[in-house]
């Protein structure tokens, strides 16, 4: 059984300012998810943001 991951704990809360995180499943919302974690990155957090990123998805499903 897989361990259910709470993207709130993993990306800022604000990015999913309108919906609610807790019920997003980081697999089947990806498509919310990772769109909304690379807009949120900056020049000083973008390899942060990548790496975390890269540890939850391919990175084909990144791309």
């Amino acid at each position: 059984m897989k361990e259910k991951i709470n993207i709130a704990k993993v990306f800022p809360k604000h990015l999913f300012w309108d919906m609610d995180h807790s019920a997003l499943d980081f697999e089947r919302d990806k498509d919310i998810i990772i769109p909304r974690a690379l807009f949120a990155t900056t020049p000083e957090t973008f390899d942060t943001d990548i790496a975390t990123l890269e540890n939850l998805y391919s990175r084909k499903q990144i791309l």
